[in-house]
């Protein structure tokens, strides 16, 4: 029988730890490409083969870049705003003050946006009623039969304003008359 000499057996796992060392280094020295998320490959990979190129890589990594500058410019703005001791961050206090303020903020923004709404809908509501009454009066209406319109505030206004009807004795006040 054969048997190898124990110098064969040297040489042998020498050539194995040398290729397995050459193995890692190349391993290491490649960047580790990281797993992309649907989202990603759904927003980014514009020739659609399931996995991205190093131009659709590129494109998502400075996507990912300027959104983490705009977080990190985001966040000094807070701190600088809220940060009331000056100690570069916000505690539990201040944090509380801020979501206060930012909710207010909302509030806020969402009252105007909703008076421009409204405005909007009285001036599109006016000119409809304009326009009927030219309409009118064109098609031989007499211009004492169109009424004047007010204001829905200023109705509102009035019907607030209106003396209420005295309650006699024995009338239940939701059974009263107008």
């Amino acid at each position: 029988m054969n048997t190898p000499s124990p110098v064969s057996w040297l040489r042998l796992v020498t050539a194995g730890l040398v290729f397995a060392s050459a193995a890692c280094l190349r391993a290491q020295d490649a960047p580790p490409k990281a797993e992309v998320p649907p989202s990603v490959l759904q927003r980014f990979d514009k020739n659609k083969d399931g996995k991205l190129n190093d131009a659709e890589r590129a494109k998502w990594e400075a996507d990912k870049a300027q959104r983490r500058a705009k977080d990190a410019s985001r966040r000094a703005e807070l701190i600088a705003r809220f940060d009331s001791n000056k100690d570069g961050k916000i505690d539990a206090d201040e944090g509380a003050a801020a979501k206060l303020a930012m909710a207010q903020e909302r509030t806020e923004a969402d009252a105007a946006k909703m008076k421009v709404r409204m405005e909007k809908e009285a001036a599109k509501l006016k000119a409809d009623a304009e326009a009927e009454t030219v309409a009118k009066t064109k098609a031989g209406a007499a211009p004492a039969a169109v009424q004047a319109e007010k204001p829905a505030d200023t109705m509102m206004g009035e019907a607030m304003n209106a003396p209420a009807a005295p309650i006699k004795e024995g009338e239940d006040m939701m059974m009263m008359k107008p």
